[in-house]
């Protein structure tokens, strides 16, 4: 699973602007019957504006790595926190696309490209599955 964060990078005059994304690979599994999840990287692709040609792309990465350097570890303990809320104990870990707010058979919102919930399955489906919007 990946999940970006958009930014848009202002730069000096003369050289083109630029939009990105901070993306975290994130791989999420159960241990012990719990959801859990492990920040595999993160990258920082992105474009000049209206894909224009321009100048200071080493500046331009330079300045993406010193900002998503450091923000693993953050990232991972939100995300420890977070699923470490989700009670019980779980034999089946799925992605669904878009967003389900409610057990059951609630409508899905959102956008598939974009958001995801997390679905958590009791052995047998004997029980009710737990859904967690993530995106």
């Amino acid at each position: 699973m990946n999940q970006g964060c958009r930014i848009h990078l202002n730069t000096p005059p003369g050289v083109a602007a630029v939009n990105g994304y901070i993306v975290y690979y994130i791989d999420i599994s159960l241990q012990g019957g719990h959801a859990a999840a492990t920040v595999l990287g993160v990258a920082h692709p992105w474009a000049f504006e209206s894909g224009l040609i321009g100048v200071g792309q080493d500046e331009i990465n330079s300045g993406l790595d010193g900002t998503v350097q450091g923000t693993t570890d953050p990232v991972q303990e939100f995300l420890n926190i977070a699923l470490g809320k989700i009670p019980g104990t779980y034999s089946y870990v799925y992605l669904l696309p878009g967003i389900v707010t409610h057990q059951g058979t609630s409508p899905v919102t959102g956008d598939a490209s974009r958001d995801i919930t997390l679905a958590l399955a009791p052995n047998l489906l004997h029980g009710p599955i737990v859904t967690k919007p993530i995106g």
